[in-house]
């Protein structure tokens, strides 16, 4: 009786081992799975008069619900001027660095929702410095932020999803003057442009493709 659990004993210990090393495996696989690269393309209409709409791509990497990457996007944009009741046209290029995100499932069907924003540096082209006065003339661009919230359906390594989000011009348009005060009755060239870029609501589609 003896022997017989003696010789029982050790193949007991090597089944439970490698069931145990079987299971750290798996538990590593997918631990590896979690983490992601991900690649993203935006396309926004941003409600208002005038020409106004946005493209942006963005790469990143994921780790379970969380996200974090680069975005950069292009905007065309109508500047209003009430005093003159014209409008002009106006591209811009925002930089985001670092563009943090959340995204889960809610339910158990491929449908996803989730967020993701950030701040970033706003570039305009000098050749859009716009003329406000006989010697001034304002500057756009500084620091803006944008945020988003989607939702979409999940395809695996695909994700298709509209969004809806605000991006606001966090600077105020720098000011260029010669100093020499005019008569506003008498300037002719006197414009009454917004302080800021006017982003506001946007609303459009957004593809992530993930890899693993």
């Amino acid at each position: 009786m003896a022997r017989r659990f003696l010789s029982v004993v050790p193949a007991s210990v090597m089944v439970l081992s490698q069931a145990g090393n079987a299971h750290g495996q798996e538990s590593k696989s997918a631990r590896s799975t979690d983490w992601r690269i991900e690649v993203e393309g935006h396309g926004a209409w941003l409600p208002g008069d005038g020409a106004r709409g946005g493209a942006g791509v963005g790469l990143g990497a994921g780790y379970g619900f969380a996200s974090a990457g680069v975005e950069v996007w292009r905007y065309t944009l109508t500047l209003e001027d009430s005093l003159n009741d014209n409008r002009t046209r106006i591209d811009s290029t925002l930089i985001v660095p670092l563009r943090v995100g959340i995204r889960f499932q809610p339910v158990d069907a491929p449908l996803v929702v989730g967020a993701a924003g950030g701040v970033g540096l706003l570039l305009v082209a000098p050749e859009d410095t716009q003329d406000v006065g006989r010697c001034t003339s304002i500057q756009y661009g500084g620091a803006a932020g944008l945020l988003r919230a989607f939702v979409g359906w999940d395809a695996g390594l695909l994700i298709v999803a509209t969004h809806l989000g605000v991006t606001k011009n966090l600077s105020k348009a720098a000011v260029d003057s010669c100093g020499i005060y005019f008569n506003p009755g008498a300037e002719p060239y006197r414009r009454d442009l917004p302080d800021e870029l006017p982003f506001g609501i946007q609303l459009g589609l957004s593809v992530t493709l993930s890899y693993p």
